[in-house]
């Protein structure tokens, strides 16, 4: 889907949303994006193109592309006594806030393997980019180049690694992927999880545009709950799977974990937990609040599970100074979520994997 529309003047650049949801930002003068991941379902999309000052609330208009140029809306002043009155443009600028710190934003992995067709990481000195979890950490495989900064690859041992063992010969072909999963299992009942955690069940949901999970999802013990999403996901809330309890989502394109499911840099405990099985994207969402920006995230994790080359792993967060001390992102893995799997998950010859490209 091509999109182009009028350049005006004075802004800073353009946010573009599909169907009232945001999907991208164009930079300052940039009149022309195209949206790549356009889900082949739907008939008809609207798209809404929005210039943008920073900090200045008053230049923001709802657009369909071509509808330009916008205008500021002009503020009135007050009259005194004697005075006319006038109708003049206030556009108060207030800087830009920025996020500090030397040192780059970086992710880590914990006691589960580490796959990807190229893996690199900014690991700060004395740290590692796969480390132990009971006394062990997992091995990365990379198809192209191994890249942990100023750490180490394995806290386990340095030779954990292997390089030049592409995804797609160590799968040999099989793609375990939505369709793969889609067939193994039977009859799905169907539920949008916008509505809140189901209870134990087979589901499936078509999202014409992206399902959102919010509100309280606790897993517990015993508890069974596999969600086939047709289309996009959103993550809006913490999600917690107690030993004993299981939960997977199984996406047909892209997962967006918003940047409100994070911790403060120096909290324990994580903030998603569960197996998150995806052909496209896997986005950890942009920083907007420092202080909370830290993902952690136990489970299982697959993107491009098609592995058809379109889809990544995106580590969007940042936190500031404490990146010198912490990883924006880190994926723990869950072994106990094999032991509460359904069957469908553990039949004979199915290679469970932690893909960080």
């Amino acid at each position: 889907m091509n999109l182009s529309w009028q350049n005006v003047s004075y802004e800073d650049g353009y946010d573009i949303y599909r169907d009232g949801v945001y999907r991208t930002t164009r930079g300052v003068n940039v009149a022309s994006w195209t949206d790549t991941n356009v889900p082949c379902r739907v008939l008809a999309y609207q798209y809404e193109v929005r210039p943008y000052k920073s900090g200045c609330s008053a230049l923001s208009c709802s657009q369909n592309p071509g509808s330009c140029p916008c205008t500021l809306t002009p503020t009135p002043t007050t009259p005194g006594p004697t005075s006319t009155p006038t109708s003049t443009p206030t556009i108060t600028l207030t800087p830009t806030p920025t996020i500090a710190g030397g040192a780059d934003a970086w992710f880590q992995g914990q006691g589960g393997d580490v796959y990807g067709n190229d893996i690199s990481s900014s690991v700060i000195l004395g740290e590692f980019l796969s480390t132990k979890l009971e006394d062990y950490s997992g091995v990365v495989v990379s198809g192209g180049g191994i890249n942990s900064g100023d750490g180490g690859v394995s806290e386990s041992d340095p030779d954990w690694q292997k390089i030049g063992e592409r995804i797609e010969g160590f799968r040999k072909g099989v793609k375990y992927d939505y369709d793969y999963f889609y067939e193994k299992f039977g009859a799905k009942s169907t539920y949008d999880p916008a509505s809140g955690k189901p209870g134990s069940g087979i589901y499936y949901h078509q999202a014409f545009v992206e399902d959102v999970v919010s509100g309280t999802w606790d897993v517990g013990s015993g508890e069974s709950i596999v969600f086939f999403i047709e289309g996009n996901l959103r993550i809006e809330t913490s999600i917690d799977v107690d030993p004993g309890g299981f939960l997977a989502f199984i996406v047909s394109e892209d997962l967006y974990i918003d940047s409100t499911v994070g911790r403060p840099a120096g909290a324990a405990g994580s903030c998603l937990e569960g197996v998150f099985i995806v052909n496209g994207s896997i986005e950890t969402g942009e920083t907007t609040q420092v202080a909370t920006a830290k993902l952690v995230a136990e489970g299982i994790f697959v993107a491009d599970a098609d592995i058809n080359g379109s889809g990544e792993f995106n580590f969007q967060r940042n936190l500031g100074a404490a990146n010198g001390t912490t990883p924006a992102e880190k994926f723990i893995y869950r072994p106990d979520l094999l032991f509460s799997a359904p069957e469908q998950f553990l039949k004979k010859g199915l290679s469970w994997e932690e893909i960080v490209p």
